[in-house]
């Protein structure tokens, strides 16, 4: 899932950062977080960026998912635009001493995110390999002291659309892996898949995908394939098969969602009930997830919903835009859905 209103913030980052201090070191402490969207009804303004993460700091977040493209981090060949991205890792992980989840998207669910001069190459092209290690290189002042980088978002979905991929994507990932224990030691680092890919018919090649990895970084929506949303119990099963599956890493919880349209089988009880869920399976797992981001804060509007929908490949889908759209915890309006509240229980438990 793409989190490009949260981007918004980034702004704001820069603005109101003073002098960052003393670095966080990474750590494997349980931090719960949120996807900070502000209210979408009217049209956010500054103000509501700034008031959206602050209403998140009050309610106990202390975990913060980062999102960027590889193609926009690097719009030339060799050229690099960081400054967005410093600004915000400064913020969160200097200032508030947050944990920090950046995902450097070189796939994101249903596109590659390569600098278009590279063309369509595959990932493991000597070329594609070494351009991806000067950009790790310039991040490598911003990143050595944050708690998790992913390097790509949710893989499995496009390498299942495109299955001759697998193999150069996974020997792309398996040394970036490599490179990044080489130049931020300590770092734990991954790629973020669904916990569908983790689970399912892919579950070997993404183990294969994970095999340098020191974390597993998973996505969570338990919906049916028509995106029903009927089973707010689902977390007390998957949760610890996710685990399971996992082996020995920590497992970090990049989003997890529950949709409340009745279109979809769900409410707003329900998705109230599936938070209450998430957290009495989270209890049950820890210390082995350490990170877990609910998505998301507000629920977006039909024009923003029919947008991503043919993003994702599903153009127009009415349950795929009913799923979106009531993915927040808390209205399009700002007012807080039923799961607004049982989220800020269990976070401010956790935060103090």
């Amino acid at each position: 899932m793409r989190r490009d209103a949260l981007c918004a913030f980034l702004v704001l980052a820069m603005v109101v950062i003073t002098a960052a201090g003393a670095r966080a070191a990474p750590t494997l402490q349980r931090a719960v977080g949120i996807t900070s969207t502000p209210r979408t009804n009217p049209p956010p303004a500054y103000k509501d960026i700034l008031d959206a993460i602050q209403l998140a700091h009050r309610s106990g977040v202390r975990a913060w998912v980062l999102e960027y493209d590889w193609n926009k981090l690097e719009p030339e060949p060799s050229k690099f635009a960081l400054s967005d991205l410093v600004g915000s890792v400064e913020y969160f992980g200097d200032q508030q001493h947050d944990s920090v989840l950046v995902t450097i998207r070189t796939l994101d669910t249903t596109e590659r995110k390569v600098p278009s001069d590279l063309g369509p190459a595959q990932f493991n092209d000597a070329q594609v390999r070494l351009r991806f290690h000067s950009l790790l290189d310039a991040l490598r002042p911003h990143l050595a002291h944050i708690a998790y980088p992913s390097l790509g978002n949710e893989v499995d979905v496009y390498l299942t659309a495109h299955p001759d991929e697998w193999q150069s994507y996974t020997s792309f990932i398996q040394e970036a892996v490599t490179y990044v224990h080489a130049i931020m030691p300590g770092v734990k680092t991954g790629v973020t898949v669904t916990a569908g890919g983790l689970l399912g018919p892919n579950s070997a090649k993404v183990a294969a995908l994970y095999r340098t990895a020191d974390i597993s970084i998973v996505t969570y929506y338990p919906s049916t394939g028509d995106f029903q949303f009927t089973k707010p119990t689902a977390p007390l099963s998957d949760f610890p098969a996710i685990v399971a599956r996992s082996g020995d890493r920590p497992v970090v919880m990049a989003e997890v969602g529950f949709a409340s349209s009745p279109r979809l089988g769900s409410s707003e009880a329900a998705q109230a009930e599936f938070v209450r869920n998430v957290y009495v399976a989270w209890a049950k797992t820890a210390p082995r997830m350490p990170f877990l981001n609910f998505f998301q804060m507000h629920d977006l509007v039909p024009d923003q919903c029919r947008m991503y929908s043919q993003y994702y490949g599903v153009p127009g889908d009415p349950n795929f835009i009913a799923w979106l759209c009531s993915l927040g915890l808390r209205n399009a309006d700002g007012t807080p859905k039923a799961a607004w509240s049982a989220f800020v229980a269990g976070a401010k438990q956790i935060s103090r």
